[in-house]
């Protein structure tokens, strides 16, 4: 099994480490184990769970705001600029839960 380590893990989630962190303080997103020394670390396939969750949010999200024939007629274009959006959401709501 291959685990990432947070800036890792982060990048690949298009988050920031300390947005994990907060989700793992709050078991939204609990690290699978810790090292030795306290570093977190996520396992592949906590990673493609996530990553298969943001998807269906996002043809969700297009599907209900972009009325389109058929689902495969989104570009790679069109739905990396969605995942962004809804990304920068995320963070945004992530750090404002943060701050309460």
């Amino acid at each position: 099994m291959k685990y990432y380590k947070i800036t890792e893990a982060a990048k690949l989630l298009n988050v920031t480490p300390e947005t994990l962190r907060n989700w793992d303080r709050k078991g939204k997103f609990v690290s699978h184990h810790r090292t030795e020394g306290g570093q977190r670390l996520y396992s592949e396939e906590q990673i493609e769970e996530i990553i298969g969750e943001k998807t269906k949010v996002v043809f969700k999200f297009y599907n209900n705001t972009v009325k389109i024939p058929n689902i495969e007629d989104i570009t790679t274009s069109q739905l990396r600029k969605i995942a962004d959006y809804i990304a920068k959401e995320i963070q945004n709501r992530s750090d404002c839960e943060s701050e309460q």
